[in-house]
Order: C-alpha cells, then sequence, then structure tokens
C-alpha cells in the first residue's frame, strides 16, 4: 500500500499528497494547487524516491526527498530538472565544502539526467542545461573574485577566500538564491580598514 501523508488545503479544495513513496493510487494522480491541476503520472515512474510538492525543483540529503515545481513538472525542462534532482539523488549527493565540489555534483546530477532522459521520453535540451551551469559558475566567480582587486582567487573554507594577489580575505554568504555579499575580514597592506562589505 501506498505510504501517502496529507494536509487539507482548505474545505473547498482536495486534499493534496504532500509526500510520496511508494505508487500513486489512481484516485491520487492528480491534484489541485490553487486551482491548477497537475499531474502526477510521470513521477509514478520513481516510486522508489519520494516527491514533495513545492515551488522549485531541489534534493535534499538530509529528507531524502525532491521537491518538484508543480508548474512546471508538466513543462519538458520541468522533467528535465526532476531527472537532474533524481541525479543527485541517484549519487547521494551530500553538502559540499568546496565551490568545485558543488560544480562537480551538478555537472554529475545532469549526466544522470541526460542517460535517463530518452528512458521517459524527455527531450535533452542542451542549451537549458548549459544556462543552468552558467549560472553555477557565475556565482561561484562571484565569490572568489577579491572585492579589493577583482583577480580571482583561492578558496580558504566553505565560505572563506583569499586573495593571493593583494592578500585580502574575506567571507561570503552562502545561500546560492541571493546575491553574493563579500566581508572582507582582514587585508595585507597596513593602514587599510579592517572590514568592509562589497556585492557582486
Amino acid at each position: 500500500m501506498c505510504n501517502l501523508f496529507f494536509r487539507q488545503i482548505n474545505a473547498s479544495k482536495l486534499i493534496i499528497p504532500l509526500m510520496l513513496d511508494a505508487a500513486i493510487p489512481p484516485r491520487y494522480s492528480k491534484y489541485y494547487v490553487s486551482n491548477r491541476r497537475v499531474s502526477l503520472e510521470f513521477l509514478q515512474n520513481f516510486t522508489d524516491q519520494t516527491f514533495v510538492p513545492g515551488r522549485y525543483f531541489m534534493w535534499s540529503p538530509n529528507t531524502r526527498t525532491i521537491t518538484f515545481d508543480t508548474r512546471r513538472i508538466k513543462t519538458n525542462n520541468g522533467r528535465l530538472a526532476l531527472l537532474h534532482e533524481l541525479g543527485h539523488a541517484r549519487m547521494n549527493h551530500r553538502i559540499y565544502k568546496y565551490d568545485m565540489e558543488l560544480l562537480r555534483m551538478e555537472m554529475e546530477a545532469w549526466d544522470i539526467a541526460r542517460d535517463l532522459a530518452p528512458q521517459f521520453g524527455v527531450k535533452i535540451n542542451e542549451m537549458h542545461i548549459a544556462s543552468t551551469i552558467a549560472s553555477y559558475d557565475d556565482w561561484l566567480t562571484k565569490r572568489a573574485t577579491c572585492p579589493d582587486c577583482n583577480n580571482f582567487s583561492l578558496q580558504r573554507g566553505r565560505d572563506s577566500y583569499g586573495c593571493f594577489a593583494c592578500g585580502a580575505k574575506w567571507v561570503v554568504n552562502w545561500r546560492k538564491d541571493r546575491r553574493v555579499k563579500r566581508t572582507i575580514v582582514s587585508r595585507f597592506a597596513a593602514g587599510l580598514a579592517n572590514t568592509s562589505t562589497k556585492a557582486a
């Protein structure tokens, strides 16, 4: 039997499945969010995975769930994004320490999405894949660019960097969905201000 967890949206709406970890019974193959019908038939292909409806695509290693965008799941790029998150799940990707680890995990997940796509009738959109990888590359570049001299620099820890050219050291905010902020914590040259913040 399918293990489903439910929540009542309101009295006039259907009860929607929040988490699915087995085959979806026919009566729950469709549900409504804000009066929008979303088919879950595509998700029935992955009975070994737990899915959570949401507004974005994301693999959570802590809960071992994949959140999927209920609006985009019916589009080819949405299904490709779901396969990408499934790639993270199958590779058992966890939290990373260095930015290059994140880039490697993203590339691995896209490779799995490319392998799975033909099996499930999903068109491989290389331009979409390149665009998402480029967005990570842009984020990583902003984090690693020295706020003082604009040299691409070395990552020293999860969110700390040091410039080999001018000696500045800075920390960055962590979230990928926010503008990159670099806060200088020390400078090599004497007499300069000790801390400052620059947004990239």
